[in-house]
């Protein structure tokens, strides 16, 4: 977890790793004007001349801050669809100064305050993930990090502390959840074409019937199951049912991709008599625009799953 067993070294804990996050931030963010002033600092010409904006060397300062762009490109598609409808994130605190206000800001586009948290938050992941990339989805989970973090009445802290502890804690996240965000594995076993398939076994052996049902219509757990097991929910839900369900996933980090399986395989088995009779359109409909439900009866079902597993 990100605070250890004993309390009493919390308070120290999250100060330390508050200043390591700072030094992430003041380290990887490559602007023009410290890029210039590391080419004064140089003791030589020779190599002067060779850190300038066309410059192809991958070690280059100019190439660093190319690639630092290219990131923000793909990472600031997500964020204005992050949370949309809460005013967390479309208002939020401030003026939309963009706290990385020396990289160029997206043209033409404006974050909140908040916004802008959550968007230095991915960056610094991503450069300091750089086997993983920046993968549609990490925002919304993030997302649901940061928001509780920042509007903590447990543990009150400033939006800067808010995003240090969320940045640690998704990072905790993804290597649990790491490969279902891998390209490059997605049709491997630990991909998530191998966690639709473990989804599938649960479902099959809790429920034989329902799962022989949705086969034989070729309902795959793909066309509706691929969010809800990479986003562990967050889009099915409103908020503050996301965050109940995952206290459930959560109460055991290391079962975290198990307990999803069993959730989705509850969620299923809620509306299993409307399934069974439903065909093919009805159920994909029905399976990707969950109905309101109470979460609390699913995290029940899950529960009683798991026990008898």
């Amino acid at each position: 977890g990100y605070l250890p067993s004993d309390s009493g070294k919390w308070e120290e804990t999250l100060r330390e790793k508050r200043e390591q996050y700072k030094a992430f931030c003041d380290e990887l963010i490559v602007i023009p004007e410290s890029v210039m002033k590391r080419l004064e600092q140089r003791e030589t010409g020779e190599n002067d001349a060779t850190d300038h904006p066309l410059n192809s060397q991958t070690d280059s300062l100019w190439a660093h801050y190319m690639q630092n762009q290219k990131i923000l490109t793909t990472i600031d598609v997500d964020i204005p669809r992050t949370m949309p409808s809460l005013h967390f994130f479309a208002h939020g605190d401030g003026d939309g100064e963009n706290l990385m206000s020396k990289m160029e800001p997206r043209t033409g586009t404006t974050f909140t305050r908040n916004q802008q948290h959550l968007r230095r938050l991915l960056f610094i992941f991503v450069k300091l993930n750089p086997g993983l990339n920046y993968v549609q989805g990490m925002n919304e989970l993030s997302g649901h990090l940061f928001y509780t973090f920042a509007n903590s009445k447990f543990s009150p802290c400033t939006l800067e502390e808010a995003e240090a502890d969320s940045f640690f804690c998704f990072s905790t996240l993804i290597s649990h959840l790491g490969d279902k965000f891998c390209r490059a594995l997605d049709r491997d076993e630990l991909g998530i074409e191998g966690s639709l398939n473990q989804y599938v076994e649960v479902l099959r052996k809790c429920d034989p019937k329902l799962c022989g049902h949705l086969d034989a219509q070729g309902l795959k757990p793909a066309f509706y199951a691929f969010r809800w097991v990479t986003l562990l929910l967050s889009q099915e839900f409103i908020v503050p049912d996301v965050l109940r369900i995952w206290d459930f996933l959560f109460a055991r980090v290391d079962e975290v991709n198990m307990r999803i399986y069993y959730i989705s395989t509850a969620m299923a088995m809620l509306v299993r008599d409307t399934l069974l009779a439903g065909d093919f359109s009805h159920n994909m409909q029905l399976l990707q625009d969950y109905p309101p439900s109470d979460v609390d009866s699913i995290i029940s079902h899950a529960s009683a799953l798991l026990h008898r597993r």
